[in-house]
């Protein structure tokens, strides 16, 4: 089986119903079944997909009593050594899932808001089959970050807590869309299976969005959450997020700066969200609550997420799934 996806010759952005469900496919950035990278073309990803790819869940919410599958999550190491994984409950994903879990129309004012709102059920789902209840969303971060605890202990990724930005970075994802134009023939062979690919990573130019870099590995949809490593050393240096897709802040407030940022990915700095304290102890799992009026973005809820989800491609899917 073929599992090279990105057959473009040009760079394509999945325009969604928000600029925060795009992706970017790379005509130069192939993209492989976790389980079947080709050592003799990319032995470090090979590696790095082997050692971290089993640990790497779809995230799935329950709407009309079925679970369909919205992003992906995973678990992050716990305990004071964090440069050794251990059995932990905590998971992070892309903050922009939340509205779809809110249980009614909703705005969330601060980090901890997560806490007390009615959330619809959830589980995580890993590549072997084993599965998970959500047991409670402990914080969003303004940085687009979710936190979330799981019904049981896995073992957690280990984050890149030096600041420096690799050259090369590594998403592992789960595409979730059916009927990606470019692949539609091969929608078996990648919806819901988890891949891996690189891409070069860059900083963004722009000040507001200093808590982010860019990278160019292809995405699909669904890969929203997904962790983004340094392949060399198998760390986890981002989550990432969206697709800038034709963003004109992305280039310093105008896309004619740089004609290409429109073509790249975004991707949370995990160094960023480290630097708040709090944050930093909820991912350790040193903390359960972030303080009171901790900031986050106003995730708001203002229909129900079966009307969300029906404006995107996404979503469309998710409906199908569910439909009588």
């Amino acid at each position: 089986m073929q599992h090279d996806l990105a057959a473009a010759r040009r760079f394509l952005a999945m325009g969604l119903d928000h600029p925060r469900a795009r992706s970017i496919i790379n005509a130069m950035r192939p993209i492989f079944r976790y389980d079947a990278v080709d050592a003799g073309r990319a032995a470090t990803l090979k590696a790095l997909a082997e050692a971290c790819g089993p640990k790497i869940a779809r995230l799935e919410v329950s709407l009309n009593g079925q679970f369909v599958p919205l992003a992906t999550a995973w678990p992050c190491a716990s305990g004071l050594d964090p440069d050794t994984p251990g059995p932990t409950r905590r998971f992070v994903t892309a903050g922009h899932v939340l509205p779809l879990f809110f249980q009614t129309t909703q705005i969330l004012s601060f980090a901890g808001s997560v806490q007390t709102r009615a959330m619809r059920p959830g589980r995580v789902v890993f590549p072997d089959g084993r599965t998970f209840e959500i047991r409670k969303w402990i914080s969003a971060h303004d940085l687009d970050l979710a936190v979330f605890d799981i019904e049981g202990q896995c073992e957690g990724l280990i984050l890149d807590r030096s600041g420096t930005l690799p050259t090369v970075v590594a998403p592992i994802g789960y595409p979730l869309v059916a009927g990606v134009g470019l692949f539609a023939q091969i929608d078996a062979a990648y919806r819901e299976k988890l891949f891996a690919g690189t891409g070069d990573s860059r900083p963004h130019s722009s000040r507001r969005l200093k808590g982010y870099f860019l990278h160019d590995a292809t995405t699909i949809p669904g890969y929203s959450g997904a962790p983004v490593f340094d392949p060399a050393t198998q760390r986890v240096v981002g989550v990432h997020v969206w697709g800038s897709a034709d963003r004109p802040d992305v280039a310093g407030g105008s896309p004619e700066a740089d004609p290409f940022a429109a073509d790249l990915n975004d991707a949370v700095r995990i160094a960023a969200a480290l630097g708040d304290g709090w944050m930093r102890d909820i991912l350790a799992g040193l903390s359960d609550a972030p303080p009171d009026g901790a900031p986050t973005r106003p995730w708001e809820a203002r229909q129900s997420p079966e009307a969300a989800l029906s404006l995107s491609a996404l979503g469309q899917e998710a409906l199908r799934r569910i439909a009588p």
